[in-house]
């Protein structure tokens, strides 16, 4: 009995020491050079940063409605690391402002 409870000892340190690896943390940083602006080609706003650094970002867009109502706010649906990010501001309401969201991932 005491030469089987030795020998599973043995065989799990053997098990730990052979299945350990190293282990390397991936690359999460926050995007840098972001800027945002107005998109010229309709009603929202754009962003883009220069470096992802495993980062991602999204445009956001504040829209004011010609009833007069107060101002609402969109964000582009997905986030990007790679690609200018547009958020559209709803029919009947004109895009005045606008910025953008950064994440680490």
């Amino acid at each position: 009995m005491k030469k089987a409870f030795v020998a599973l000892l043995a065989a799990t340190a053997m098990a730990g020491i052979g299945l350990q690896g190293t282990a390397t943390a991936a690359a999460t940083g926050w995007p840098e050079g972001c800027t945002s602006f107005k998109a010229s080609d309709g009603n929202g706003w754009a962003a883009y940063c220069d470096s992802g650094n495993g980062g991602r970002w999204k445009a956001t867009a504040k829209c004011a409605p010609w009833s007069g109502d107060a101002i609402i706010e969109r964000d582009s649906g997905s986030w990007s690391s790679n690609n200018l990010s547009f958020a559209f501001c709803p029919p009947m309401t004109t895009v005045v402002g606008g910025s953008f969201w950064t994440r680490s991932y």
